[in-house]
């Protein structure tokens, strides 16, 4: 009885050294298409702030932007962004503060 535990366990070393071993060859896939993918976001992003579209961002260009974006998230328009309108980004009409220390955030 004690022979076939002791002959287990080669085999269960040799099973889990080899799901150690092919777990990279899974990882370097996935990394690859995270880059590629951050690459075209940034690209959109890039081209959405470049307006004159010579494909260099000056200071002008990010600023419209930035204000631009800061106007979206105002879902109430005051001028002024609560945390609930920060996190939100701007996707709730009416965004109302967790607590009152958020309203003036």
């Amino acid at each position: 009885m004690k022979l076939t535990h002791i002959g287990m366990y080669p085999l269960m070393a040799a099973l889990v050294l080899g799901a150690w071993a092919v777990t990279p060859n899974l990882v370097q896939p996935a990394a690859a298409q995270q880059a590629e993918d951050d690459e075209e976001r940034y690209r959109a992003r890039f081209s959405r702030i470049d307006t004159n579209l010579d494909s260099i961002m000056v200071s002008y260009e990010y600023t419209v932007y930035r204000v631009a974006t800061s106007n979206n998230m105002d879902s109430n328009g005051d001028g002024q962004l609560a945390l609930g309108e920060f996190r939100d980004r701007g996707r709730n009409a009416f965004c109302t503060p967790r607590r009152a220390s958020d309203a003036n955030i």
